[in-house]
């Protein structure tokens, strides 16, 4: 009789171990878990915090002004120190526009880039930015500190920009980021197939990062560490 009783107490002993190891070793993945969800939670997505916003004025606002990249310049020189101008233009018309020209600081009379913005809401609760470049540059440099001058012309004077439109979403903290969509902007300077823009607005910022790349996706032109950071003035 002694021979079951001790075979019975051996099998209870080795059925309590494998079990207490199971529960260990559930408990150990079930803490792994945990501990990658948190970690998952605090780097958070992309697609954390956006919200859908019909909130066009704020954009428009956010990005309207006169904008330097003096403290970026002062900290690495290979971004050069440039001004930008934004500002509102056609109030009364349904869409937002709005004339961009830049310079490098000390030959704003020889500006780099001159463009006129259609800013309008999408279907999605987020917005579009649509960029036309101007059938003469000329005619509108330095225009910008003189507002009622588009007021004589119309869309006709402008030239879309076609696939460089950038699909923007606003944040929860009131921000805003977007970018063209992969390399649908036709681009053929210094050798380039498209261009891409990376684009965030925060009220006073706004940084921009505008890079070319030819048919094998090597970039050819643009800055490489980084958008260019314009602080209102």
């Amino acid at each position: 009789m002694k021979k079951p009783i001790i075979a019975l107490w051996f099998m209870g002993l080795v059925f309590s171990i494998v079990l207490s190891w199971g529960c260990k070793t559930t408990s150990k993945s079930q803490n792994s878990r945990d501990t990658k969800k948190t970690e998952r939670a605090e780097k958070g997505s992309i697609f954390d915090n956006i919200t859908k916003s019909t909130d066009l004025s704020s954009l428009v606002k956010n990005m309207s002004g006169t904008y330097v990249t003096s403290a970026q310049n002062m900290v690495d020189s290979s971004f050069y120190e440039i001004v930008l101008h934004s500002v509102p233009i056609w109030s009364s018309k349904v869409d937002k526009y709005l004339y961009v020209e830049q310079a490098i600081v000390g030959q704003e009379n020889n500006p780099i880039k001159q463009q006129i913005y259609q800013l309008k809401k999408d279907n999605n609760g987020g917005f579009e930015i649509v960029r036309y470049n101007l059938s003469d540059n000329n005619l509108f440099k330095g225009k910008w500190n003189d507002l009622s001058f588009f007021n004589q012309y119309d869309k006709e004077l402008l030239v879309e920009e076609v696939g460089c439109t950038l699909y923007v979403k606003q944040h929860g903290d009131g921000s805003y980021s977007g970018s063209t969509r992969m390399d649908h902007c036709i681009n053929n300077d210094k050798g380039a197939a498209y261009a891409t823009t990376i684009l965030k607005v925060r009220e006073g910022q706004i940084m921009s990062w505008e890079q070319g790349f030819n048919a094998d996706k090597e970039q050819v032109w643009g800055a490489e560490k980084g958008g260019y950071r314009f602080v209102r003035k």
